[in-house]
């Protein structure tokens, strides 16, 4: 009899075991067989994509870029970038496709910076276009400060054919003798011209001394000096000189009297012209 209870008493304890047991395999999430599930890994950090792209030059002459005019153009991603290596930007010049290198010093954050310098052979009426897959990384990288590497597709910020930035490069060819052309030209808005009293030799602009004690001549002169840099420009397009830096002057004697009172008696000065 005793030993017959103590085998029941068994029994029933290791029922008990058995039950707490697959309760505890349950509580885990797997069953009698198999290990605990592990938990699913975080999804991957978004990569740095292309939020707009912007031609941030202008050419200098309305028929387009010159030969030696830096075009410039941004990239702006999502979040910054760091870049390496030689990345480039394709840009569509008339039939053909000029390499734009990364302009390290004009880059920063999440904005990166290409430039490319117009030819004598660039010519492109229609205006420049940038293509969807004109980014490119070359032999480098742009990447996150996570090390993910940025989507490169532009999209739809790619431009075609942006007829604000036309490309001139080389002058058109049989432009003659562009003095004689200019003077005609000039002739038929009757006496005067349409630039009043141009001869075809350089209009001389001077500065008049005629500011408060504390300006000084170097700070006219100052005021000066971009005539003698666009003097220089006009000659290197045209070939001739329209205008010339002149000299700070005295007021000349013959002024008219208040020529500096009034904006009517000012324009009307012989020391004015259009």
């Amino acid at each position: 009899m005793i030993r017959s209870h103590l085998h029941r008493i068994t029994r029933a304890g290791a029922v008990l075991l058995v039950g707490a047991a697959l309760g505890l395999i349950a509580a885990c999430g797997g069953d009698s067989t198999s290990t605990p599930v592990a938990p699913a890994p975080p999804p991957p950090p978004p990569a740095p994509n292309v939020q707009s792209l912007t031609i941030t030059t202008g050419p200098s002459d309305p028929l387009g870029y010159v030969a030696g005019e830096a075009i410039e153009v941004q990239v702006t991603f999502s979040e910054a970038v760091t870049v390496s290596g030689t990345p480039l930007l394709k840009l569509g010049i008339g039939e053909e496709l000029r390499d734009a290198v990364w302009d390290e010093d004009a880059s920063a954050g999440a904005s990166v910076a290409f430039g490319y310098v117009v030819t004598l052979e660039d010519h492109d009426t229609n205006g420049i276009s940038i293509g969807a897959d004109a980014l490119d990384a070359g032999d480098g990288e742009i990447r996150n400060a996570a090390g993910v590497q940025a989507d490169l597709d532009l999209g739809d910020h790619a431009i075609n054919d942006d007829d604000a930035h036309p490309v001139r490069g080389s002058p058109p060819e049989g432009c003659g003798d562009q003095r004689s052309l200019a003077l005609q030209h000039n002739a038929q808005f009757g006496p005067g011209g349409l630039v009043s009293e141009w001869d075809g030799t350089p209009l001389r602009v001077d500065i008049v001394r005629n500011f408060p004690d504390f300006v000084t001549d170097a700070d006219l002169r100052r005021l000066l000096a971009p005539v003698g840099r666009l003097a220089d420009q006009i000659e290197s397009r045209l070939g001739y000189r329209i205008v010339e830096m002149g000299d700070v002057v005295d007021v000349p004697a013959d002024a008219p009297a208040g020529w500096d009172q009034d904006f009517a008696r000012y324009f009307d000065s012989h020391l004015v012209r259009e």
